[in-house]
């Protein structure tokens, strides 16, 4: 039986730094990946980590229930959550909606969620409103109105991603997700 949550999107979206060099290019970066009790991930920890907050993981039928905290690093550009038409405004908490894509799901190798990086370019005529309108387009026309709710976090243009110990905790490898630190 398909559910409403059986495959939420949240999206991780980056900025392209200028090489400095006074050559401009366009870059087109996507990366798309399921979030895998398989592999010990639930939406929960990710959602929390994309949005720099505090949240509780209720458990489910492979986890118990932990307390996921990332609101001591440096918080976000811009966070929200996009709904399909009809869907409670009561999801608008990703901590609502994480936790009852994970209660949705019964197996112990479901797929929860879709982590989606998106790098966006880092122009100065491009204004910040402008990026969270593009993404806001992006993610309504190919998820949103297809019924899949988007969990969208812009993240500074000034950061890299760089892997450190806590996240191989959390089953977080180089690779699929990193901690985004600020560039010296």
């Amino acid at each position: 039986m398909q559910t409403t949550f059986a495959l939420c999107f949240f999206s991780h979206i980056l900025y392209h730094k200028n090489n400095g060099k006074g050559v401009k290019m366009a870059i087109g970066f996507a990366r798309l990946e399921y979030v895998k009790r398989s592999e010990g991930k639930n939406s929960v920890a990710k959602s929390a980590y994309s949005s720099k907050s505090r949240m509780e993981f209720e458990g489910n039928v492979l986890m118990s229930p932990i307390v996921y905290d990332w609101s001591n690093e440096e918080k976000t550009q811009h966070h929200e959550v996009l709904l399909p038409k009809g869907v409670h405004e009561k999801f608008k908490d990703p901590s609502i909606l994480w936790n009852a894509a994970e209660a949705a799901e019964k197996r112990i190798n479901s797929q929860t969620a879709i982590d989606f990086v998106l790098a966006l370019p880092d122009d100065k005529v491009i204004t910040l409103e402008d990026r969270i309108e593009i993404a806001r387009t992006f993610f309504q026309a190919h998820f949103v109105d297809h019924g899949l709710a988007v969990q969208m976090d812009i993240h500074s243009p000034e950061k890299k991603i760089q892997i450190t110990r806590n996240h191989k905790e959390l089953g977080l490898f180089k690779g699929t997700w990193g901690s985004v630190l600020e560039e010296k």
